[in-house]
């Protein structure tokens, strides 16, 4: 209506008349299929397309929506099946920045980063885009541009394959993901099943894991096992260790809530072993307890106290000079 108003001739599509199939599970399905010929009609008749997001519909014509991500996720998907040259995604941001800035003031915006440098910072806490999006883009090598609704002019931040970038970070950005928790399960009895049986339950209430650490005690017969949990999920996994625990014979489970985790992210981190170091010795010259960590090709993530986590950041940011 907006577009017909000042003189475009434009056309709005809902996922069916898109053409997105999707898989049968309501509230979080994944696109299948495209159907572009809908789409290409109108586009060969020189109509802008005004497609809703977040929704397709199964092989039997059942309405579903793609949960969490599920606009930007479509936008990709639609640029990626039209062959578009780029997707442009419009936010309340001008782009992918080095750290939040509202917790870094001297956080720097990025002109260019990697889509693997970008899914990692997306899943460790970075909000400008969702991570099912930023996947498709990689697989589909669909170059992608965050850029700032309200300053319509600024280029913002492109994502594309690291071969084609010409900067070359070791650390592109730390991220702080707040809303984590941290569970162990003590004296678990070390014998096959026992970690299947403990995330299978997690995994059949859809309760996500992310960090895990495994720790062995002298003579070998029992482990504790961490790992972390987003914070609404908290209760219900306690609850789902305890039973489990009952049953295997542990010892007992630790929850806790003061948590936050901080990760660094860059192509190639691992290739040098001073990165992680220094992260490490810092956060330590400043008292900052590490309460786990885990590591990727190109991310180092620690836990440490909610409470320090926004100083973390800030130390971290600046003693890699981002």
């Amino acid at each position: 209506m907006a577009l017909r108003d000042i003189g475009v001739h434009a056309v709005s599509m809902s996922g069916a008349q898109l053409g997105i199939t999707t898989e049968n599970v309501h509230t979080a399905a994944r696109i299948v299929d495209i159907n572009t010929e809908g789409i290409r009609r109108h586009l060969e008749l020189d109509r802008v397309v005004v497609a809703a997001g977040f929704q397709g519909t199964t092989a039997q014509g059942d309405v579903t929506t793609l949960g969490r991500g599920g606009s930007d996720t479509t936008a990709v998907a639609l640029a990626a099946a039209l062959g578009a040259e780029a997707c442009d995604i419009y936010t309340d941001v001008s782009g992918v920045y080095t750290a939040d800035p509202n917790i870094v003031q001297t956080a720097k915006l990025l002109s260019e980063i990697s889509y693997d440098e970008m899914l990692e910072m997306a899943r460790v806490g970075a909000q400008v885009l969702h991570p099912r999006a930023v996947a498709l883009a990689r697989n589909y090598g669909l170059p992608v541009r965050v850029r700032n609704t309200f300053d319509p002019e600024h280029n913002g931040t492109i994502l594309r394959g690291a071969g084609e970038m010409e900067i070359f970070r070791p650390v592109s950005g730390v991220t702080l993901d707040r809303d984590q928790a941290r569970l162990a399960i003590l004296q678990v009895p070390d014998r096959p099943g026992v970690a299947g049986e403990v995330f299978g339950a997690l995994a059949n209430r859809h309760i996500s894991v992310d960090m895990i650490i495994q720790a062995f005690h002298e003579g070998g017969s029992v482990n504790d096992i961490t790992f972390t949990v987003k914070r609404n999920d908290l209760d219900v996994a306690r609850a789902l260790l305890e039973q489990i625990g009952s049953t295997v014979g542990a010892a007992g489970v630790l929850a806790d809530q003061d948590v936050a985790k901080l990760s660094i992210v860059g192509i190639g981190l691992m290739d040098q072993p001073e990165i992680a170091a220094t992260m490490f010795r810092e956060l330590g010259k400043a008292k900052i307890n590490i309460k786990m960590i885990s590591t990727s090709d190109i991310r180092i993530s620690c836990v440490v106290s909610d409470g320090d986590s926004e100083q973390a950041v800030r130390l971290v940011h600046d003693v890699f000079h981002l």
